[in-house]
């Protein structure tokens, strides 16, 4: 979901910073409303949106999800957060298009989810966010959030690969969890 949206940022605001500076460059003779005095803005514009569009086209890949002994890990360059077992109740892997309702879509939505429609997702169906929900909905797209209940929408490219992570150390934290409940429950 993270490469999707940085791969139709990154070309946008590319074009924007180099269209930016070319009115900078040519200045009065593309328009007669050009003034000097704003140089300084237009460059400063210029440079911000090529070096956001820079910035995209190399975070593309940056994203990731890793999975440890007692938690996982959502990273992006921007915000990351962990979620501990504590919080999962379940895991399942689901059709992207059967998660989300896709139908009556606006044209940008239906362009966007497009080629995710074929995809498998690694759906973590938790107690509660690790953090507040409204603090990563500003920085991770609306699809990564089910609609429905509590859940992370993890689309990723080897989904099998993460779906069997999470399988294999979720089960060992549920068997320490329940070796430790038995322990305490032969001590008292």
């Amino acid at each position: 979901m993270y490469d999707r949206t940085m791969d139709r940022l990154w070309r946008g605001t590319l074009l924007l910073g180099l269209g930016i500076f070319a009115v900078w460059w040519f200045g009065g003779n593309l328009t007669t409303y050009y003034r000097p005095q704003i140089d300084p803005i237009l460059l400063g514009a210029a440079g911000f949106m090529t070096a956001f569009g820079i910035f995209a086209f190399l975070a593309r890949k940056m994203g990731y999800v890793r999975v440890f002994d007692n938690y996982f890990l959502v990273a992006t360059p921007f915000f990351r957060f962990k979620t501990s077992f504590k919080r999962v109740r379940d895991i399942r892997t689901a059709e992207f298009h059967r998660v989300f309702d896709l139908e009556g879509l606006r044209w940008a939505e239906d362009q966007y989810t497009g080629p995710l429609i074929g995809k498998t997702a690694v759906v973590v169906r938790l107690k509660s966010y690790p953090v507040s929900e409204r603090i990563l909905r500003m920085f991770f797209h609306h699809y990564m959030f089910s609609p429905q209940e509590t859940e992370l929408v993890l689309l990723v490219d080897d989904w099998m690969a993460l779906s069997l992570e999470f399988d294999s150390r979720y089960t060992m934290y549920q068997q320490r969890v329940a070796q430790l409940a038995r322990r305490r429950s032969l001590r008292g």
